[in-house]
């Protein structure tokens, strides 16, 4: 897989204050390689190999960082 095609949607927790709690992170896939000119480029929830690969790679490129992702159940999770 071309790791340009792949990506993940943040999605923010925050209290009801506004405070931001936590991140999720879900990894998705563009299918570039699908077989309809129509359906590729079209991003869709990675499958789980390929979710743990996207988060295990973000995790790796973050940590220099000092960016802790935890990953389990197929998401990422930044915990502040």
């Amino acid at each position: 897989m071309n790791f340009w095609y792949e990506s993940v949607i943040a999605i923010s927790r925050h209290d009801s204050d506004g405070t931001l709690r936590a991140v999720e992170l879900h990894p998705v896939e563009l299918h570039w390689d699908g077989p309809r000119d129509t359906d590729r480029g079209i991003p869709r929830l990675a499958d789980p190999p390929a979710a743990d690969r996207i988060l295990q790679r973000l995790q790796w490129l973050s940590k220099p960082f000092g960016t802790e992702i935890a990953i389990g159940e197929g998401i990422g999770l930044l915990g502040l």
